[in-house]
């Protein structure tokens, strides 16, 4: 039956996940519990603790399909789903697919439903739109591009919008679909009754069914095709496929839930109840389940690029398997007893293990497979408790115990022990060292001890109680410098001595204590580098001593070292220091500190190592000797609280590569924004936020991130381990959000890209700037048009003005009589009048009255006659 089904939007994605990756796969050489497993829960935020199906989509993020909803996780965060929130009637989610538009196809108990990467629903598909039954078991796109769905009642094939439909009816083995997977132009169905082979694309008007097979156990959970064979996970066990054949090759009687093959040839096979198995070459070997994973059931597997091998789980959450530089043997590799206390390797490059409660561990290694043996109170060692290791020019191995003393195991395998009994002033033995002299010296809680020529007839001590001698009695660790001098790590400082002849006995002590500046007076680890430097690691820094020249300089937290306690100082061969302390083992350059002493940089770097690196339990032991020891291949073996931790220098990664970064998320004033290839914010908007994310499951907690808009900065925000980028009140118009990752002390990855349009409001467009401007240019010809009339109507009327002002003048004009005696005018009227009254009286002219200069002469002239002539 086909049945049209409306075509959805495809999702463009905002990046791809191009960028290579350098992984870490799973050794095979390496005991199966030498693996470090992560696990995550729904108190980590998983909906529930049944993971039925882990997938992997094309930006890097896993997808988790469980029993109450899916998750989607990048190794940091998880976001949930329900089937509610999908459109679908059910929570319990079984499978997932992705088709080559980028959507992700989820199928439930409830159908199935399409999305995009951030949950948005584009569709669904149920028995309404005609699947034979909302019980989705499987879902596959094949490479062409077709879905196929398994169902409790048949197969699907869905292109097109057609949808089509295979049920027993049909010649489907049995009802039910539990698997598909594609070979060739062929498909493989495993049903609940067998297998069946499918043409794809099958000729029109013909029955794509090619062939069925049916194996003993009937029900088929998982198909893993292989060049020239088929594995197939059955009800009854494993089987193989070759030339036609069925052959059970493994874990008969086990139902197989899941079946997947990792880079490094190891084929693993998750079970019902019985938990996860690796099977190489001819070996199948279980791994170990913790105590709070006891279900066994394990759903599916999955490899990722990165070389994790992640396990879904019945009910015991998500699981990840990965490999790593650090190799640990423990209680599961077979060591008695957790607490490792000490480490130490021999001449014949055996590695011995010391625990507290277990006794003494001899391991070697067989094509990288730990074979543990174990020497204890049974064997004839005083105690369980092994303190400290060394060994003698004789080859013999002397073993210091905690309470019984120190035991001299020689090369046939007997046993000597010495206690207090023997001459020793203490049973508790700290450090054991053999001197170039053959001389070997035993430290101990009360006091420290020479058997010259390793003779245990001749036992001298030095205790506080003794003139000249330790200054504390309670010794830590030995340490033989280039020039023959012992220097001992006490309870008070550094006590170093010196014999005053070459074959003599007696020697004297100096000292090296807090008031000489040693950082603080307990003494744990001492290491003298190529140039004879004393290195000291006390409970409170770490101190850098020239005894030629009495320079000593003190390193604490303050100057970048992880921690202020210093257990054991080692140096691998590219010259770092590796130093270790309850919270962690931590690597910093000897070059670094040196030059910080020196004033030629003013902080050195530390790389911490702890249990996200492999490590069992962090938490190292020290306080005795040797609490570190490096092998001759250059690797180094720490004591921890969970076993012996080896790690390998040159091979651990020292940065991933950087991880492809994606904008996941953007809200506008709070609401979400479905806006993939481009961002359009309204203009009344206020807030814009972007949420990115780079899928890392390497480190995760180290991806650091930077971002910035471009058309509006050009530099770029640092944001740390922050993912979230928030802009407010922005200038309208076109930008570019851009954003990238990388590893903390990597180099950044390509870079994300969203662009983004600011919408303007009205009065901000283009359209409303050029009519203001039109409307400002009006206004202005308006208001210039308007002065330009004022200014003419002013002339006019300044015109009008003058020309009354002229037109009230009054001119004299004509021939004017005038007498030649008075100077009289005669008028129009025949009347004769003074010249100014004509004047006054014909023009607008008025008059004032002063003397010319000839008058001025003149009345002076008569003024002075007149003056003459008045008599007395």
């Amino acid at each position: 039956m086909t049945r049209r089904w409306p075509r959805i939007s495809v999702l463009v994605l905002l990046a791809t996940a191009g960028a290579a990756t350098v992984a870490v796969a799973l050794d095979p050489k390496k005991a199966v519990s030498q693996y470090q497993l992560d696990a995550w829960t729904n108190q980590d935020g998983l909906p529930q603790g049944s993971v039925l199906d882990v997938f992997q989509d094309s930006r890097g993020f896993l997808w988790l399909a469980t029993q109450e909803g899916i998750a989607r996780f990048d190794g940091l965060r998880f976001q949930t789903f329900n089937g509610r929130q999908l459109g679908l009637q059910a929570n319990v989610f079984n499978s997932f697919a992705e088709d080559h538009d980028g959507a992700i196809w989820a199928g439930s108990e409830g159908g199935v439903a399409r999305m995009m990467n951030t949950g948005e629903v584009l569709g669904v598909l149920t028995v309404e739109d005609g699947l034979s039954s909302n019980n989705v078991r499987t879902l596959t796109v094949d490479s062409q591009g077709v879905l196929w769905i398994g169902t409790s009642q048949g197969l699907h094939r869905f292109a097109g919008g057609q949808l089509e439909t295979w049920t027993v009816a049909d010649g489907l083995p049995g009802p039910t679909v539990w698997c598909i997977a594609e070979e060739g132009d062929g498909l493989w169905v495993g049903t609940s009754h067998g297998l069946v082979l499918f043409q794809k694309p099958a000729p029109l008007q013909q029955s794509p069914l090619l062939e069925q097979r049916r194996l003993t156990g009937n029900g088929i959970h998982s198909i893993l095709v292989e060049r020239g064979h088929l594995w197939v996970g059955a009800e009854d066990g494993l089987y193989r496929m070759e030339g036609g054949q069925f052959t059970l090759e493994a874990l008969a009687g086990v139902a197989i839930y899941s079946l997947t093959r990792d880079r490094d040839g190891n084929l693993w096979a998750g079970t019902r109840g019985k938990g996860l198995y690796r099977l190489y070459g001819q070996e199948v070997e279980a791994v170990p389940y913790r105590a709070q994973h006891a279900s066994g059931i394990v759903r599916d597997l999955y490899e990722d690029p990165e070389g994790h091998l992640w396990i879904g789980t019945g009910d015991d959450g998500l699981w990840r398997l990965r490999d790593s530089a650090i190799k640990v043997f423990g209680l599961p590799e077979g060591l008695a007893h957790e607490k490792a206390y000490t480490v130490f390797e021999d001449r014949a490059e055996t590695l011995w293990i010391g625990t507290f409660g277990g006794g003494a561990h001899r391991v070697s290694e067989i094509d990288g497979q730990p074979r543990i043996e174990r020497f204890s109170a049974d064997n004839g060692l005083p105690s369980d408790h092994v303190w400290s290791f060394a060994e003698d020019q004789s080859g013999n191995l002397w073993i210091g115990t905690y309470g019984g003393g120190v035991s001299q195991r020689r090369p046939d395998g007997s046993l000597r022990t010495l206690s207090t009994a023997d001459g020793l002033s203490n049973n508790y033995i700290r450090a054991i060292l053999e001197d170039t002299r053959g001389d070997l010296w035993i430290g101990t809680r009360s006091g420290l001890h020479r058997l010259r020529g390793g003779n245990p007839n001749e036992i001298i001590v030095y205790t506080d109680g003794d003139e000249g001698s330790l200054l504390n009695d309670s010794v830590y660790t030995l340490l033989e410098s280039q020039d023959g001098k012992l220097h001992v790590g006490t309870y008070d400082g550094v006590a170093t001595y010196s014999d005053d002849k070459d074959n003599g006995d007696t020697g004297s002590f100096t000292f090296l204590t807090t008031a000489d500046g040693l950082s603080h007076q307990q003494v744990y680890a001492l290491y003298e580098d190529m140039d004879r430097y004393l290195w000291i690691g006390t409970a409170w820094g770490l101190n850098r001593f020239q005894p030629q020249t009495g320079e000593l300089r003190t390193f604490t937290s303050r100057d970048g070292l992880f921690d202020n306690l210093v257990y054991t100082i080692l140096e691998d061969d590219a010259g770092n220091f590796w130093l270790s302390c309850n919270r962690g083992i931590y690597r910093v350059s000897r070059n670094q500190l040196n030059a910080l002493a020196e004033g030629r940089i003013s902080r050195v770097k530390s790389t911490i190592f702890g249990t996200s690196d492999g490590m069992r339990n962090r938490e190292a032991n020290g306080g005795s000797r040797p609490a570190g020891w490096k092998r001759r291949d250059g690797r180094l073996v720490f004591p921890t609280l969970s076993g012996a931790v080896l790690i390998d220098p040159g091979g651990l990664n020292e940065v991933p590569p950087a991880p492809p970064v994606v904008v996941e998320a953007t809200e506008v004033d709070g609401h979400h924004q479905s806006s993939p290839n481009l961002l359009t914010i309204p203009p009344e908007s206020k807030r814009v936020v972007f949420r990115f994310a780079a899928p890392s499951f390497i480190a995760p907690e180290k991806v650091r991130y930077r971002y910035r808009l471009a058309n509006y900065e050009e530099d770029w925000v640092d944001a740390g381990g922050n993912r979230t980028a928030v802009y407010t009140h922005m200038i309208p118009g076109r930008y570019r959000f851009q954003v990238s990752a990388r590893h903390d002390g990597g180099e950044w990855g390509a870079t994300a890209e969203l662009p983004m349009i600011w919408q303007p409001r009205f009065y901000e467009t283009r359209w409303f700037f050029a009519l203001a401007l039109g409307l400002v240019a009006a206004t202005l010809f308006g208001a210039h048009h308007l002065r330009v009339q004022q200014i003419m109507q002013r002339k006019a009327e300044l015109r009008r003005h003058a020309e009354e002002a002229i037109a009230q003048i009054k001119i004299l004009e004509g021939l004017l009589p005038i007498c030649l005696s008075c100077k009289k005018i005669r008028d129009k009227q025949g009347d004769w009048s003074q010249l100014e009254t004509y004047i006054d009286t014909h023009s607008e002219a008025s008059f004032s009255h002063g003397l010319c200069p000839d008058c001025t002469q003149n009345f002076m002239q008569d003024h002075q006659l007149k003056a003459r002539q008045k008599p007395g």
